[in-house]
């Protein structure tokens, strides 16, 4: 009886350790991955059709600077169905990056 009630303890206790790192690692921010249409080079950056839901488009100016080496954004390239996307971040409900 004693060895089972110390396996029972010694599980919640393992349970409770691992569910506070798991807490601990939760990051503040959260995103969105945005299916983009296309990408057409703009006086103020680049301009960027993306889809809203599944039939409407919307558009979005982003700034070249925010590509730069300490910028917001950044190119990844890739293959697939998935691709192109652009992935939006959010802090505390707010646009962040």
């Amino acid at each position: 009886m004693k060895r089972r009630l110390a396996l029972i303890l010694l599980a919640l206790v393992l349970f409770v350790g691992i569910a506070g790192v798991a807490a601990a690692q939760q990051s503040e921010y959260y995103y969105v991955n945005i299916p983009i249409i296309k990408v057409y080079a703009h006086e103020l950056g680049y301009m960027v059709i993306y889809k809203v839901g599944s039939v409407k488009t919307a558009t979005a100016y982003i700034p070249m600077r925010w590509f730069t080496a300490a910028g917001k954004g950044n190119f990844d390239y890739g293959v697939g169905h998935m691709f192109p996307y652009m992935s939006v971040y959010y802090k505390d409900e707010k646009f962040h990056h």
